[in-house]
């Protein structure tokens, strides 16, 4: 039905659309979450590029859709502005093999940095997805359960921005790296405890159940003790000049204290030092 046509046609009443078309979705709930997180999410141009076009949403923000092979020169050069993409193409299944993030922008490393870290900065949303159900995984919890974590999902955004400059015991849970076959897990009907393969449910328990509200703090260091000083070595008593050799050992034994307490000393500056 696509033959010569490029755009959106009707498909037995459903909307299809012919050719590649490639899009940058922003929202108001978006830039908050970028912006709680310490980003900053790229807006689209004052100028719309060649080959794309532009719609503005409910909210204020912007859509910017491109087509053709100018508007993938025109998006691939919009791409290159981020450090880190998040990838809400449709995947039938929340299957992680399918996603081909290059292909599908027919992008290189060259062209865009957030493909050429090592791991890839790409991001799915499909961290957590539901249990199968005729051989599909049919939800995801971005959808379902994510805006009712808010904790959880600062969390993530922050671990997906900062990386390793970020870390808290929540992880990622509803954001996944665009890794294949990585990252995701699925949920389903065992996984509760008062369900009940029978159909006799535990309906009470699931109505009484609290949530329990996810701790995403990073966990602190103690702070590190300071060190203990060395004894202060008892004085030396004066020697008594009965002869020459026995002033000759009192003398070299005061030495060798004074050798001990320096050492001491040292060390416990090297270690003080290494803890600072």
């Amino acid at each position: 039905d696509c033959d010569g046509v490029q755009g959106w046609i009707q498909v037995d009443g459903s909307w299809c659309h012919c050719g590649d078309i490639w899009a940058i979705t922003n929202a108001h709930y978006k830039d908050n979450l970028v912006t709680d997180a310490g980003g900053e999410l790229i807006f689209a141009p004052q100028t719309v590029p060649v080959g794309c076009s532009e719609t503005t949403n409910t909210d204020g923000y912007k859509t910017l859709s491109c087509t053709g092979a100018d508007g993938l020169v025109s998006y691939k050069i919009f791409l290159a502005e981020a450090d880190v993409i998040i990838d809400e193409t449709y995947i039938a299944g929340h299957d992680t093999t399918a996603h081909d993030f290059a292909g599908s922008f027919q992008a290189t490393a060259d062209e865009v940095p957030a493909l050429a870290r090592n791991p890839p900065n790409i991001f799915r949303l499909d961290g957590r997805v539901s249990d199968e159900r005729d051989g599909w995984a049919v939800g995801s919890s971005w959808f379902d359960h994510s805006k009712a974590e808010p904790q959880q999902l600062l969390a993530g955004m922050l671990e997906m921005i900062w990386g390793d400059s970020f870390e808290s015991p929540c992880g990622l849970k509803y954001f996944r790296r665009a890794i294949p076959g990585e990252g995701q897990t699925q949920v389903g009907h065992d996984d509760c405890p008062y369900y009940d393969e029978s159909g006799n449910h535990d309906c009470t328990a699931i109505h009484e159940h609290l949530h329990e509200v996810p701790i995403c703090m990073p966990p602190t260091l103690a702070p590190t003790p300071a060190p203990t000083p060395a004894p202060t070595p008892a004085p030396t008593p004066a020697p008594t000049p009965a002869s020459s050799s026995t002033t000759e050992e009192d003398a070299s034994s005061a030495a060798s204290v004074g050798v001990s307490a320096a050492a001491a000393i040292c060390m416990l500056a090297a270690a003080a030092a290494a803890a600072a």
